[in-house]
């Protein structure tokens, strides 16, 4: 899919959704909390800011 975009809408930037992303971690962490913190983390509205500190927090607890 990433090809095809470049090819065709050369433009373009590819990104994944929030769903792919999620089944990502499913499949490859396994771990339902981190699932939960990585949800969260993805779709709550928050500042640049709020979201590093979330996500620093993260890489620490897990």
């Amino acid at each position: 899919m990433h090809k095809a975009i470049k090819t065709v809408m050369p433009n373009s930037v590819h990104r994944l959704c929030c769903w792919h992303l999620e089944r990502n971690v499913q499949t490859n962490i396994q771990d339902g909390n981190f699932t939960l913190a990585f949800c969260s983390s993805m779709l709550t509205y928050m500042t640049v800011e709020d979201f590093e500190l979330k996500w620093k927090n993260m890489v620490v607890k897990f």
